[in-house]
């Protein structure tokens, strides 16, 4: 897809987000549609309104794209949006970091800027982890420029329902 396209998507993604139906609440994951698009996701422990979870197209269910949404009070992180983002991840005793685009930035007023991180497949590796873990920790860590303009550098979010959430993704994902 082409890469403006992609921007255009997932930015109009983040925006309806607060809109879409939400098809089955498991544990604290949501399972939603929109469209052609499923998303499933949990908000952060550390800051409500942080989200981590997975996306995938009717069109291609076996491939699922990290969605990660981040807010930061300072504005100019939109000078950051279309940049590759150092991310680290730990489940467990596992950690591991991977570049990951900065896809939308949206303003929310009056303070709160929203960054949606995506377009990242997420390999077998990476769901056997989130499967077998109880929580993820996620973590901003270059460039440093970006996370000296974050609030909250670290958040976490809980694994507990990921498995369901994930089947009931498939059957939204059958369905249509």
């Amino acid at each position: 897809m082409d890469s403006f396209f992609c921007r255009l998507f997932f930015s109009f993604i983040l925006v309806i987000s607060c809109f879409s139906l939400a098809k089955e609440d498991v544990i604290d994951w949501k399972v939603s549609s929109v469209e052609d698009l499923i998303r499933y996701e949990i908000h952060g422990t550390v800051v409500f309104g942080h989200k981590f979870g997975l996306l995938k197209y009717n069109a291609s269910c076996n491939r699922k794209f990290l969605w990660l949404s981040w807010s930061s009070t300072d504005k100019s992180v939109s000078e950051f949006k279309g940049q590759d983002v150092v991310i680290k991840f730990t489940v467990g005793e596992v950690s591991f970091q991977t570049e990951v685009p900065l896809l939308s930035v949206n303003q929310i007023p009056p303070i709160t800027t929203v960054m949606a991180f995506t377009n990242f497949i997420m390999g077998d590796k990476f769901i056997a982890l989130l499967e077998q873990g109880s929580e993820i920790e996620v973590q901003i860590i270059s460039p440093e420029s970006l996370v000296s303009k974050l609030d909250i550098r670290k958040d976490r979010f809980s694994l507990d329902g990921f498995t369901i959430a994930q089947t009931e993704s498939n059957k939204l994902c059958q369905a249509q």
